[in-house]
């Protein structure tokens, strides 16, 4: 039986596993989807060729920065995003190729546009400055949204705003999305560092996070009448395109 897997930690909120399980189901698919928790991936070779039924993984936080370290190739997207969260594994005779792609830029690109009116949103704020804050950057630089990546750390270049400076023009800006695990089971009483008592009916809030299906951010702007999405619909979109490349012959 062909199977398939997630790499990260921690994994208790994915529901990753239980998406692909549904679908293999559902299609009749002989295959399997396996979490796997790993504290470090130094070992992660080994572990491949001790799985000769694996064909390819996902990677979540933290290590879709990390992962490159491990890979022989990896497609353009993933080099312009600077990070991966897919791996095909091509097994050709004795020897195994790991090939990494970003699934995140199209998941999120598209789920942004389902949900909102993107011809209302001149700037954004990103927060957190983790790898998946790269790829989200890269979407909106394609959209030609300006933005800021919000950091608790002093602010490297101008592309970076501190915490303290955004709550003081979170009015600049139309479009929030959170790239922090701040509200993420089983922290679900957390929010990213913002005076969400300053949020108003014209932003849009885009959290990334889908488990809670609301966040206590999404709740609280909810509340405040703003236009909200989680993250599970770029999820999906991901697994997708994750899905096809790992059935596709051709490498990209």
């Amino acid at each position: 039986m062909r199977t398939y897997a997630l790499v990260g930690k921690p994994l208790s909120h994915s529901f990753s596993q239980k998406y692909f399980r549904e679908k293999f189901a559902s299609f009749g698919i002989e295959a399997d989807y396996l979490l796997k928790e790993l504290s470090t991936l130094c070992h992660i070779r080994e572990m491949i060729e001790q799985m000769p039924s694996l064909q390819g993984f996902n990677v979540t936080m933290p290590y879709k920065k990390e992962i490159l370290n491990y890979l022989d190739s990896t497609d353009n997207v993933a080099k312009q995003c600077g990070n991966v969260n897919c791996v095909k594994i091509i097994r050709t005779n004795n020897n195994i190729h790991l090939r990494g792609y970003n699934t995140d830029l199209s998941g999120f690109s598209i789920a942004l546009k389902e949900r909102f009116d993107l011809s209302s949103i001149d700037r954004a704020v990103i927060l957190g400055g983790g790898s998946v804050s790269q790829t989200i950057a890269f979407a909106l630089r394609q959209m030609g949204i300006e933005y800021k990546i919000a950091t608790r750390q002093t602010p490297p270049d101008d592309s970076f705003i501190s915490y303290e400076n955004l709550n003081s023009s979170l009015d600049d800006y139309q479009l929030i999305i959170n790239a922090t695990p701040c509200g993420m089971h089983p922290i679900e009483n957390q929010t990213p560092p913002i005076d969400c008592n300053k949020l108003q009916s014209r932003h849009k809030v885009f959290d990334l996070i889908y488990n809670p299906e609301k966040t206590l951010l999404l709740q609280t702007a909810m509340q405040k009448g703003c236009e909200i999405t989680n993250g599970y619909r770029m999820l999906v979109l991901q697994a997708e395109q994750s899905w096809q490349i790992w059935q596709n012959d051709k490498e990209d």
